[in-house]
């Protein structure tokens, strides 16, 4: 059923096996934290409240991972407040009845940890912003991602469902998430069933909006990782969705 009625307030949600354990690699999860911006307002995340991990913010050489996503009817790529952040993939833009931009950034912490980053992209109050942000310590201080990044979308459909990925390195961690139109109701979703942690955010304006979502797979042993697709939401053919799939590789 489509809404096209004005935009109420939305919220970030969270769902998941609550904390996770450090991997044999010598990866483990810090925590997460979500944010949303509605009508064309950034979606800020507040790196010192984090949750789901071992600490509330990031230390010296944590590892930053930021999935976002932007609603506003036309193409516009989704950018992040701190340039010293790199855009792990290329923006993607899905133009279905309702549209979606979605793109990843990450930063390694240096000496004085972020306390906040901003997510925008939606250029006017028909969309929001939306984002989710993992923070994970033991990576390589120098070659963070394992493999490429691969990258995926379709229209037709709001359950995203991420490309598959081989890393090539023991231990190594997956992390796949992106953005999905969504109308002025997002739904909720559920995380891949072979994956853990899932975290969505959700965003609105006054005729469309958007959710930006997450999950980890921490046990990958060998071979490709296909994950699998999103479930439940706010399900319809009106709806696009873009994904990444990315692996980092442990210290």
């Amino acid at each position: 059923f489509m809404h096209e009625d004005a935009a109420a307030n939305q919220s970030a949600v969270a769902s998941g096996d609550g904390f996770t354990t450090a991997a044999a690699s010598g990866i483990s999860l810090v925590g997460w934290v979500t944010a949303f911006g509605n009508n064309d307002t950034n979606a800020t995340l507040d790196l010192t409240a984090l949750t789901g991990g071992s600490d509330t913010s990031p230390s010296t050489g944590d590892y930053v991972i930021i999935f976002g996503a932007a609603s506003s009817g036309t193409d516009n790529p989704v950018t992040i407040s701190d340039g010293t952040y790199t855009a792990l993939g290329a923006d993607i833009y899905q133009s279905d009845t309702f549209k979606v931009n979605t793109n990843v950034f990450g930063k390694v912490q240096g000496g004085t940890p972020d306390t906040s980053v901003s997510i925008n992209g939606a250029s006017n109050s028909t969309g929001g912003n939306s984002a989710v942000a993992v923070v994970l310590r033991g990576v390589n201080a120098t070659t963070q991602m394992d493999v490429a990044l691969v990258s995926t979308g379709a229209l037709n459909t709001a359950l995203a469902n991420a490309p598959a990925i081989t890393p090539t390195t023991a231990g190594a961690w997956i992390i796949c998430g992106g953005g999905i139109a969504q109308d002025t109701s997002p739904g909720t979703f559920t995380g891949p069933a072979n994956m853990t942690d899932y975290h969505q955010a959700s965003s609105v304006g006054s005729s469309r909006g958007n959710v930006a979502w997450a999950a980890i797979k921490t046990d990958w042993a060998s071979g490709a990782f296909d994950p699998a697709a999103l479930t439940g939401g706010d399900e319809s053919t009106s709806y696009a969705y873009g994904a990444f799939a990315l692996a980092v590789r442990p210290a």
